[in-house]
């Protein structure tokens, strides 16, 4: 069962019921079906600021303890995850396949990433025209592959080639169009690869 979302008009009512000092945090997330701490971030916004810091300084300084928890938990519980997943997909399926069309219209902004007049070179772009580009993606090469075409043992973050100055307005060769399935696979390759070599 997935956790209760709580709606930006709820939100706004418990600040609003909480700003009366009659109902506690506990008292509200009972009526909410949520933890206090969901609650506390709604109405307390520093508290979450100060959550949020915490967990972030709190997976640094873990990080190679938490990495390996999380390998060992799905390596013992692989098909069981996959099942859940396979179940959540399939439950919402149409709504997965519209968030994705909305989010391909609303973020086909290619220009950005290569040169000038240069787009058309792409490698699969007119198999992504045909599409509309409805579920393809621009795949930076750089991010997982070194400049002869060679798998990296681990991945240049798009944050990495930005500070470098080799994120946007790119020569066609160092971008390739993929589907969404293809994308995703080739990062979790790569990320896998690297987690073989460091647990090995």
């Amino acid at each position: 069962m997935g956790k209760p979302k709580i709606t930006v008009e709820q939100k706004n009512e418990i600040k609003r019921l909480y700003s009366t000092g009659k109902y506690s945090i506990r008292a509200l997330g009972r009526m909410y079906f949520v933890s206090h701490s969901v609650i506390t971030c709604i109405v307390k916004p520093e508290y979450k600021e100060k959550i949020q810091k915490y967990h972030q300084q709190h997976w640094i300084n873990n990080k190679e303890r938490l990495s390996k928890q999380h390998k060992d938990y799905y390596e013992n519980n692989k098909e069981f995850v996959k099942l859940i997943h396979k179940e959540y997909n399939q439950k919402h399926e149409k709504e997965i396949k519209e968030w994705q069309r909305k989010y391909d219209r609303e973020n086909r902004c290619f220009s950005i990433y290569i040169k000038t007049n240069e787009i058309e070179k792409i490698e699969n772009y007119t198999l992504a025209k045909n599409d509309d580009f409805n579920g393809w993606v621009i795949h930076h090469r750089l991010e997982t592959h070194n400049s002869d075409g060679v798998l990296r043992d681990i991945e240049i973050t798009p944050a990495e080639l930005k500070v470098l100055d080799m994120y946007y307005n790119r020569p066609a060769d160092e971008l390739i169009f993929l589907k969404r399935n293809q994308h995703k696979s080739i990062h979790n390759y790569v990320m896998n690869k690297h987690k073989r070599g460091k647990y090995d």
